[in-house]
């Protein structure tokens, strides 16, 4: 997060509202007073838990940087709007200075935290991102191998001398394997997007971020999804074939028995 990010939504918390929404223009209550309380507390806390408690490396927050960017514009905002409902609040009712100054100093503690938390969190550090992105690929690359190399397996499958249980369990974990390359297509749309921002947020690094290594597996990826949908169409084709033949079998035996029945 840049710090002109910081500073310029810190300074907007004191700029008053000019448009027809003023709150100068409304009924304060002490009721809403406390309503805005609890809602923007109960807020800080969730985006607080959130960021704290969810495991992430470099890459993963720097995939969120914007999101949680507009998150904590969002908190300055609601920040700001309860600062300026609590001033009108005490310019109406200055009896309750007490309680509507202890109210703003444990919300004021609670968005210090939070906020210290925001910037902990969308620190860049393009290194420590650039490495992340390195092990990313290196661990891709090596599931993308072992994938590969299952899916020739079945692909190399013979169905002589085996029964239908068995080729239905084959089908089975192959159905599994197809859904886990299925299930990757987030993961390289993710390593692509991450690469294409890096190359645009810092230019003049640009060379240094595996970018044609990246795009190279997502083409591999995609081959390999290709093959598992032929692979899956072909195996599903040979357990029909399977089942035919039983079928045949079994009503040549059911009308040989008829038939050697009739003369024993």
């Amino acid at each position: 997060m840049s710090e002109e990010l910081i500073c310029r939504c810190k300074g907007s918390l004191t700029e008053p509202f000019t448009s027809l929404n003023d709150l100068s223009v409304h009924h304060v209550s002490y009721n809403e007073f406390e309503k805005q309380f609890g809602e923007l507390s109960r807020w800080c806390e969730k985006i607080y838990e959130t960021i704290t408690k969810v495991p992430s490396n470099a890459l993963t927050r720097y995939l969120r940087q914007r999101y949680y960017e507009e998150l904590y514009e969002q908190g300055l905002m609601r920040l700001r709007l309860f600062h300026q409902y609590s001033d009108r609040l005490h310019e109406r009712f200055p009896d309750l200075k007490s309680n509507i100054q202890d109210k703003m100093m444990r919300i004021n503690r609670q968005w210090n935290q939070l906020e210290s938390c925001f910037i902990d969190y969308l620190d860049e550090n393009f290194d420590r991102i650039l490495q992340d992105l390195h092990n990313e690929l290196i661990l891709f690359e090596d599931w993308l191998s072992k994938t590969e190399e299952q899916l020739w397996i079945f692909e190399s499958y013979r169905i002589n001398d085996i029964s239908i249980e068995d080729f239905q369990f084959k089908l089975h974990q192959h159905t599994i394997l197809q859904d886990e390359i299925k299930s990757r297509n987030s993961r390289v749309s993710s390593i692509i997007e991450i690469c294409e921002r890096l190359r645009n947020d810092y230019e003049q690094q640009a060379e240094q971020v595996p970018y044609d290594l990246a795009s190279d597996l997502e083409n591999r990826w995609h081959q390999t999804w290709i093959n598992s949908v032929e692979i899956q169409c072909k195996l599903e084709e040979r357990l029909k074939s399977l089942r035919t033949d039983l079928t045949v079998f079994s009503g040549i035996v059911f009308y040989a028995d008829c038939y050697f029945g009739l003369f024993s």
